[in-house]
């Protein structure tokens, strides 16, 4: 859904959001799309479209955290100290929307099983989150609020998306079966370990990091934890960005992540008399692997992630892809 909007809106982005040297060090804009069209090896009418079919967002990363900071009142601001300050304080905002959909051969009354699927829904968001910054651990704290139904938006965005994309995929049916409107929140928690880094003359070329969260909310309650292998040439720190950087870095990442999921309306329906729902599976798994550049300032990454069954008529698998573009972040993509 939305591939070439997508496109135009991560040229449009970077195009329009200028960054001073200073602000490249402590401060990052990022643009990610993620749509199971992205499945680039195979042809374009082959690709699933379905489940999370899509999700666009917008990160900004401020090395400053104005009034929260006094949450921490030992770490500065990242944007106030150097490379070797024990830990610092930064903040990430970001602006999003998700699409989750029925596969094209479970639209909405096509077939009498049809509500054993997967039911059409939408998440329009924004979240704020505090990140505490060591050189070996980075821990966050963040609230997501949003709204679900038709002022999520996401009806209009796939069915203008499939219009004008005709030759590859069919209009979607049964938007007006979605997941009702609600406001939404979530509330999370999260830490990373830095397992260990390798470097030759002072080039960083692999490392390795472990994580674990939790959420709870109306719209996702669950636990997760998993581990990311990073290699590649003159790589960055993993979170915390040095002052000083080389012109360049290449990046390949591989990870693994688990999820136990109490509740997610998206598949257990509405809180309050919920229409539409099915079984869900407490359990998913993803494996992901990305890609990645970095130019300067100018950062381009494609990951892909491939998610375990979901619930118990949904499918095996599902793959999608993830395309990245900003200025003065890392080049990598984290699910």
């Amino acid at each position: 859904m939305g591939r070439q909007a997508a496109g135009w809106i991560i040229a449009l982005g970077i195009a329009s959001v200028p960054l001073s040297a200073s602000a490249q060090a402590n401060g990052a804009v990022q643009f990610r799309v993620d749509n199971d069209g992205f499945d680039f090896w195979l042809r374009p009418w082959e690709r699933s479209d379905g489940e999370y079919t899509n999700g666009v967002r917008m990160s900004v990363e401020l090395g400053r955290a104005p009034r929260w900071r006094h949450l921490t009142p030992s770490a500065p601001p990242c944007a106030d100290v150097d490379d070797r300050t024990p830990r610092c304080t930064s903040t990430l905002f970001t602006l999003g929307q998700d699409m989750y959909t029925p596969a094209e051969d479970s639209q909405p009354y096509s077939y009498p099983g049809w509500r054993n699927q997967r039911p059409y829904a939408g998440w329009l968001f924004g979240s704020l989150l505090v990140r505490t910054a060591r050189r070996s651990t980075v821990r966050s704290f963040g609230v997501t609020l949003g709204i679900t139904g038709p002022p999520s938006l996401a009806d209009r965005a796939q069915i203008r998306a499939h219009e004008a994309m005709r030759g590859y995929t069919n209009i979607p049916v049964g938007w007006e079966t979605q997941i009702r409107f609600e406001p939404g929140v979530i509330v999370t928690a999260n830490q990373r370990w830095l397992l260990f880094s390798g470097t030759v003359r002072g080039i960083r070329l692999i490392d390795a990091a472990v994580k674990a969260g939790v959420s709870a909310g109306n719209i996702l309650t669950n636990a997760e934890a998993g581990a990311d292998v990073r290699a590649g040439i003159n790589l960055s720190h993993p979170w915390r960005r040095e002052r000083r950087r080389g012109p360049a870095e290449i990046v390949a990442m591989f990870g693994v992540r688990g999820q136990a999921i109490a509740h997610t309306i998206f598949l257990d329906g509405n809180t309050i008399h919920p229409d539409r729902r099915v079984d869900r599976i407490p359990g998913v798994a993803d494996v992901h692997g990305s890609v990645g550049i970095r130019l300067g300032p100018l950062v381009l990454a494609y990951a892909v992630t491939q998610r375990s069954r979901e619930y118990t008529t949904g499918p095996r698998t599902h793959t999608f892809g993830s395309l990245v573009a900003g200025l003065g972040g890392l080049p990598s993509v984290l699910p």
